[in-house]
């Protein structure tokens, strides 16, 4: 619906059986403009392990709202409670043309092991797909322990940045941002629901490098300039 095309098209309907078994399927942002984060979201529908897939309909629903600006959803952030937070995004950027189905399964522990990092360092994962994670962390509004905590997550960021990945993906770039920026919660602090730090493709395509970039609101707060 939204590009207006099928994942896959073939004259020959064994090949596109195939294609839905064993390619990954095309982004939609490569046939129309779309936002980055809904790209991911949509990426993240159509994979093929059902572990990688949203668990259940409310945290599709969840995570689409997240990715909405925020007088979209106006019922959800009622209540909200703005906030400062931290985030890092991890993202395996794939050579142009490269949907090596063996690659993208290799790859899956390495994301599962910074996932895994991400939260122990006290992270929500906002968003998850074969090739990123979003990790977000709500900061302090003490000025000197906010930046001790993004200092600390500039931290595990260059440790991740040193992840280790498989032979089999040499051609495979590991890119890390780390933002700081405005996010809405309600109730719970652990119940963040939407803003700018969310919306990833505001911020994290700022990124053209492999390795470890940090956005000028990030380095204002490390550098603790008020």
């Amino acid at each position: 619906m939204l590009s207006g095309r099928y994942p896959f098209d073939d004259d020959e309907v064994t090949e596109v059986e195939r294609k839905h078994l064993e390619a990954t399927a095309p982004r939609p942002s490569e046939l129309v403009p779309l936002h980055p984060v809904l790209d991911e979201i949509i990426m993240r529908c159509l994979e093929k392990q059902p572990e990688r897939r949203f668990a259940s309909a409310k945290e599709f629903i969840d995570t689409f709202a997240r990715a909405l600006e925020g007088d979209q959803i106006p019922d959800v952030r009622t209540n909200a409670v703005p906030r400062k937070g931290v985030a890092i995004y991890a993202e395996m950027r794939l050579p142009e043309g490269e949907t090596s189905e063996e690659i993208l399964l290799d790859i899956l522990p390495v994301l599962d092991a910074v996932e895994l990092q991400m939260r122990s360092a006290g992270f929500t994962i906002g968003l998850q797909t074969s090739s990123a994670v979003l990790g977000i962390k709500l900061l302090s509004e003490a000025q000197d322990t906010k930046q001790k905590q993004v200092r600390e997550a500039f931290d595990l960021a260059a440790v991740l940045k040193g992840v280790e990945l498989p032979p089999s993906a040499h051609t495979i770039q590991l890119s890390l941002s780390l933002h700081v920026d405005d996010v809405n919660v309600v109730g719970e602090a652990s119940d963040t629901v939407a803003g700018a730090l969310s919306r990833v493709g505001s911020w994290a395509t700022a990124n053209k490098h492999v390795g470890l970039y940090v956005t000028p609101q990030a380095q204002t707060v490390i550098s603790g300039i008020k």
